[in-house]
């Protein structure tokens, strides 16, 4: 399925990924909003058209639903959307316009239209953020890397939900033609490190390692793991990473 099907019909796992998105993002919000006193962010990288094709709200409709219903939130919470396609951000602001509600809230969406690279990744670098929440699902992982996440995540308050495909991400391990890809993901030592650790491991065993190194790497924070798997309405979450 490429990325311009992925908006036809949501799968089970897109929909679970939005409930726990959205349940994560309420009970971050009001520990945020209890412990600060100025504004708070939500920001998703890889936002999409905001509704599926079959009319069913994805991510941001999710988050910005939810900030309507709560006062404190309508007045301090900074929402920024993105994504690379222009046509799915034409989409998104489309929604958001005619969104009941979006009036309350005192800071206007912001819908950006840009790739995610190094150049967010320096900007985050220099930056001391304000409590935020990152939302990272990227079509595959283009975009997807430590480095990303470890800026994102340095200042107080700050958490980041990212979703990674394993199924692209574990062929690209040893595959000599997206080196420079896998080393953004995981560093150049660490990717290094790896190649050499998944040599003769079991399927099962290389899943593990795989998502272990790409955990241990969020420098140092706690990581809590959850798996998505198919044919199944729920998804396993294993023991936080030390």
């Amino acid at each position: 399925m490429g990325n311009s099907e992925f908006y036809n019909t949501p799968e089970q796992q897109s929909i679970l990924k939005t409930k726990l998105v959205a349940k994560y993002f309420g009970a971050w919000s009001q520990i945020m909003l209890a412990q600060s006193s100025g504004p708070i962010a939500y920001i998703d990288l890889f936002a999409g058209p905001g509704k599926f094709d079959d009319g069913l709200a994805s991510t941001p409709l999710w988050i910005l639903n939810h900030a309507i219903r709560d006062d404190k939130l309508c007045s301090r919470l900074i929402t920024v959307f993105n994504d690379k396609e222009a046509k799915y951000v034409a989409q998104l602001q489309a929604e958001i316009d005619v969104l009941p509600g979006i009036e309350k809230l005192a800071y206007r969406p912001c819908v950006s239209n840009a790739a995610v690279g190094n150049e967010l990744v320096d900007i985050l670098r220099e930056k001391s953020l304000l409590p935020t929440l990152f939302f990272i699902d990227p079509w595959g992982y283009k975009g997807l890397s430590l480095d990303l996440i470890g800026h994102g995540i340095k200042s107080w308050g700050c958490d980041c939900i990212f979703f990674f495909n394993y199924n692209r991400i574990n062929p690209g391990i040893n595959n000599r033609y997206v080196v420079e890809r896998m080393n953004d993901i995981f560093g150049s030592v660490r990717a290094e490190q790896l190649r050499e650790k998944v040599q003769g491991l079991s399927p099962e065993e290389r899943q593990v390692t795989i998502i272990n190194v790409l955990s241990d790497g969020a420098s140092g924070k706690r990581v809590v793991a959850w798996r998505l798997a198919r044919g199944g309405p729920r998804a396993a979450a294993p023991d936080p990473a030390p």
